[in-house]
């Protein structure tokens, strides 16, 4: 990466290509944003954070993945879900987790 900077302009570039532009403040202190920079790493974020949620819960009770996608077919809110099923994991630990989402898997749903 190569910051380039002119009076007016600052401007991120990897080799050639122009990853990011914004107007020269030479106010001290100021701090320029970007919104769609800032919704974008926002919405990155997010994403990972659910990634990470959901792969801490399959290496540790693998058949989570069934619950969840019967859970998605049931258009239940994943991300909710996620956060209840590791806080599960955090209080009662993988075993109990384990034993849970098996009994969740097998009962018929009404």
């Amino acid at each position: 990466m190569t910051l380039v900077a002119t009076f007016d302009l600052v401007r991120v570039l990897d080799g050639a290509i122009e990853m990011a532009r914004h107007e020269r403040s030479w106010n001290k202190g100021e701090v320029i944003e970007d919104r769609c920079h800032v919704d974008a790493l926002w919405n990155q974020k997010r994403a990972a954070s659910g990634h990470r949620g959901r792969s801490r819960l399959l290496a540790a009770v693998p058949r989570v993945a069934e619950l969840l996608i019967a859970l998605a077919d049931r258009n239940e809110p994943l991300a909710a879900q996620t956060r209840a099923l590791n806080q599960l994991l955090d209080v009662h630990g993988p075993d109990a987790l384990r034993r849970a989402v098996d009994e969740a898997i097998e009962r018929p749903t009404p």
